[in-house]
């Protein structure tokens, strides 16, 4: 039960700011009383709604298409005319619940409901106000959106680092983990300005725009889990992205690939280490160097490899004899223990590679 007042509210499972653009998603709502609920906005995302005899909204919840993984993202708007108690009913059609709701005002302050207080940020996009960076817009989605990613290349090193984001829409807590790694390989400190004068940086935060802008659980507009497409290429967000990796490289190597993702726990996937490596053990090499840090979430390591999978991990590892990790960020980890996990785990990144790569 919450209290509005009569400015507009929102209420989501997670907040999904981290994109590079704004989208429109499709139309659903209900009305009565004074009272509107919709989704009238970028990532808004319900299938139906309705005023139930006692005064309650109740909201059913159900994914794009089956079969589907259970990531049952929802967001609202909720406007009344007038201050008033509100008990939401949350109705899933395919899934149990997974996401707690945050509710805003203002889309600045979020609380999850209904005591515990959480503060993000204004702006949780990364923009490419860094000179050693610039905006590369390399293709369009399903729904003919614009796939935008960011390349630090200007010192014209011949070693990449390949970043890959919000391939499943949910996947909130990989995003914000993503976005504080990013920002600290592009800091104006010591260690990461000579981190990028030896490595470029390939740079893609939004996979899936389309899932992002229409609230989707996991796949694309076609109804595709884009994590499932690498090698096959039937997607144009995966065989695009592919291209452009392989155009900006070009005589160049690729050193890792990271792909951030969101799960139950805070998990690294890794390739097992009876498969030869061009960074023999570097995943566990950094995960030793990241706890040494002290960061405060801790991560499993999950080694495993099956060479029929079409994931991104195992297709870079298959293509280029890498270290390939997705890593896994825990649904309830709260904004200020992944940011501060992800920028010790990205300081003792840099340090490791620039340590490997003299040796090499």
């Amino acid at each position: 039960m919450e209290s509005l007042n009569n400015s507009k509210s929102r209420l989501t499972g997670l907040l999904f700011f981290f994109c590079l653009g704004v989208f429109e998603s499709q139309a659903e709502s209900c009305e009565a009383n004074g009272l509107q609920v919709h989704d009238h906005f970028g990532g808004g995302a319900f299938a139906r709604c309705s005023m139930t005899g006692d005064g309650a909204v109740k909201v059913i919840i159900r994914p794009e298409n089956l079969p589907i993984n259970p990531s049952p993202w929802y967001a609202m708007a909720l406007e009344s005319e007038s201050k008033r108690q509100l008990t939401l009913l949350l109705e899933y059609s395919h899934s149990k619940h997974r996401y707690w709701p945050k509710f805003s005002s203002d889309f600045i302050h979020w609380y999850p409901l209904p005591t515990e207080h959480v503060h993000l940020s204004a702006d949780q996009r990364l923009r490419a106000d860094n000179l050693d960076v610039r905006l590369n817009h390399y293709g369009k989605s399903v729904q003919g959106r614009v796939l935008t990613g960011l390349v630090s290349d200007r010192h014209r090193p011949k070693t990449y680092i390949v970043l890959l984001g919000r391939a499943h829409p949910p996947e909130v807590t990989g995003a914000l983990a993503m976005q504080q790694f990013v920002q600290t390989l592009l800091a104006k400190t010591a260690l990461a300005e000579k981190f990028r004068q030896q490595f470029a940086l390939l740079i893609y935060p939004n996979l899936n725009p389309d899932g992002v802008a229409n609230g989707y659980w996991r796949h694309n507009a076609k109804g595709h889990d884009l994590n499932r497409d690498w090698g096959i290429f039937s997607q144009p967000e995966v065989e695009t992205l592919w291209r452009d990796i392989e155009r900006q490289r070009r005589d160049g190597e690729i050193a890792v690939m990271l792909d951030f993702h969101s799960t139950r726990k805070n998990i690294f996937y890794i390739q097992p280490d009876s498969l030869p490596s061009k960074y023999p053990q570097f995943a566990q090499h950094w995960h030793r160097a990241i706890q040494q840090k002290g960061a405060e979430l801790t991560f499993d390591l999950r080694p495993g490899h099956s060479s029929k999978r079409t994931n991104a991990k195992t297709f870079f590892y298959k293509q280029l004899q890498i270290p390939a990790i997705t890593y896994e960020v825990a649904d309830s980890a709260t904004p200020s223990s992944i940011a501060s996990s992800a920028k010790l785990s990205a300081q003792a990144f840099m340090e490791l590679l620039l340590k490997t790569h003299c040796f090499k």
